[in-house]
């Protein structure tokens, strides 16, 4: 089934990543946490750790217009 599409736009972003973070990454998609690749775990856990940023003032949560 084809995803409904993100309400905010994307940035496109290359990690390069050791190969033990790879073989973590995949151990949860394994797990179904986070997404079905690498990328999307990977992404989830971004978006979690910035929102914990946010939620602890290291970071402001700002829109852009």
């Amino acid at each position: 089934m084809a995803r409904t599409p993100n309400a905010e736009k994307s940035a496109t972003l290359s990690l390069q990543i050791t190969p033990t973070v790879h073989t973590h990454l995949k151990r949860l998609v394994a797990l179904g946490m986070f997404g079905k690749t690498p990328s999307e775990v990977a992404t989830g856990i971004l978006y979690q750790a910035l929102q914990r940023m946010v939620e602890k003032g290291h970071l402001k949560h700002r829109r852009l217009p």
